[in-house]
């Protein structure tokens, strides 16, 4: 038996997550301690152990501040070939980014007057578009660009479809992803978003968006063509060279629109000595501009933060960390209440009569009545705390109030009262722990910010 997942299912996983990640999702950073020699990170493990081992690390939590579906980056850069859009399998990128952060769909190659394919030359812009007002209309965003070498009329044809806003640039570019986004309603918040939700409106369905000459024959003279199907309106135009079908051109603004199925009838005065296999290809259900995160077969989602500087004093910037994780639906620490705060610190802290050396972070401590051992995360030698947390390899027992710890060169004691421990205001091992990530050390500082992406990819 075989089976496939489609890109509708993929496109409704990616909508459904970002769905559900809108609320309580926190990203944690934590492993302060080594990955062994040479420090490369391990493997991580999809068991629950696995998992509760690496909430237990958590140093500190903040809030995402982000979820947006993301496509691999493509820039536009000029003498590059760029693929048209398939509807068939397709592993090249037929979307460019340009220098405005301006994303075009290609839906047909440049070619000459040979029907050879050539390199884009004009980069795409929205600036050569010229769009009604105050709406646009179908069709108006579609750009034959005249490329050098370019039969006329046979130039690159992109498709318009978004503009990444500054916001998004700033929370969810990167080197490898651009953004994309499918607005259901008018977001109403910035001129460029509100132009793609305007943009999707006027997506026609069942468009032939190009003909692809699969084999151009041999013995043709002055062909002509016609989209056979169950739509109506699409009109080609055939390029032979030495007899053969090089190339067949849907006409500017008459793709058609309602096919669900399309082939092309070719008439010519003679009969051919082998005859041409052409193929349509269909925009997707909807249109190619109603959906980008569909059209544009996005199969990763970005999630991002940042930690900045230490957060007002609730974030530990004293100690490095190794493992970065997504937390969904935490409790506040010690109740069965949701957190609802912005960020916190995931570890507990002893809290000490103060005074004593300042233990090295990752250090081991013991007690000396207890005998529970725990890992340092920072020792606060001006208000007193010592951050801690604990593992496989120092065990789980409760310090005892008013014990004296030790780490073999320091030694602090307990305060001996009713609060000897300095509770975290989220509770690490609540929620769902959904993505943990290895990384190699990055050290913190007071005075830096962590700009965190997660790409999750289905």
């Amino acid at each position: 038996m075989a089976a496939v997942v489609t890109t509708e299912f993929v496109t409704q996983l990616i909508k459904d997550s970002k769905k559900s990640f809108d609320g309580n999702l926190y990203i944690g950073l934590g492993k302060s301690t080594t990955w062994g020699v040479g420090d490369t990170p391990e493997t991580p493990l999809t068991t629950f152990e696995y998992a509760r081992e690496s909430r237990g690390r958590i140093q500190h939590v903040k809030i995402v501040t982000g979820v947006a579906a993301a496509i691999p980056r493509q820039d536009w850069t000029s003498q590059e070939i760029y693929v048209a859009y398939d509807d068939s399998d397709q592993a090249d990128i037929p979307y460019v980014m340009n220098s405005n952060y301006e994303v075009f769909l290609c839906t047909q190659q440049g070619v000459n007057n040979d029907g050879v394919v050539i390199p884009s030359t004009v980069e795409p812009t929205k600036a050569q578009l010229t769009f009604s007002s105050p709406n646009i209309l179908a069709g108006e965003n579609i750009l034959r660009t005249a490329d050098s070498g370019a039969a006329t009329d046979r130039g690159y044809e992109w498709r318009y479809l978004f503009t990444v806003s500054q916001e998004a640039v700033n929370r969810f570019l990167t080197l490898n992803y651009i953004p994309v986004f499918t607005f259901e309603t008018d977001p109403q918040d910035e001129d460029v978003q509100s132009e793609q939700f305007e943009i999707q409106g006027i997506s026609q369905d069942g468009q032939v968006l190009s003909v692809l000459v699969e084999d151009g024959g041999v013995g043709y003279s002055s062909p002509t063509a016609t989209i056979q199907g169950n739509g109506s309106g699409a009109i080609a135009e055939i390029n032979v060279v030495s007899q053969e079908i090089r190339s067949v051109v849907i006409l500017s603004n008459n793709h058609g629109s309602n096919y669900d199925v399309a082939s092309v009838a070719v008439d010519d005065g003679v009969i051919p000595t082998e005859t041409a296999t052409l193929r349509c290809i269909i925009g997707p259900k909807g249109g190619i501009e109603a959906d980008p995160i569909k059209t544009l077969k996005a199969s990763n989602l970005i999630v991002t933060t940042d930690f900045e500087d230490d957060e007002f004093s609730t974030l530990l910037t004293e100690n490095d960390f190794r493992q970065v994780c997504l937390l969904k639906d935490p409790l506040a620490y010690g109740t069965s209440n949701p957190f609802s705060g912005f960020t916190s610190a995931g570890n507990r802290a002893l809290i000490t009569q103060g005074g004593e050396p300042q233990m090295n972070v990752d250090s081991i401590i013991e007690g000396t009545v207890s005998g529970a051992k725990a890992i340092v995360d920072f020792h606060d030698t001006v208000n007193n705390y010592i951050y801690f947390h604990q593992e496989k390899t120092t065990g789980f027992a409760n310090f005892q109030q008013g014990e004296s710890i030790g780490n073999g060169t320091s030694n602090a004691d307990i305060l001996n009262n009713a609060s000897f421990i300095l509770e975290p205001g989220v509770d690490v091992y609540s929620g769902e722990i959904l993505y943990i990530n290895n990384i190699t050390p990055i050290a913190r500082d007071p005075n830096q910010t962590e700009d965190i992406k997660i790409i999750i990819t289905f």
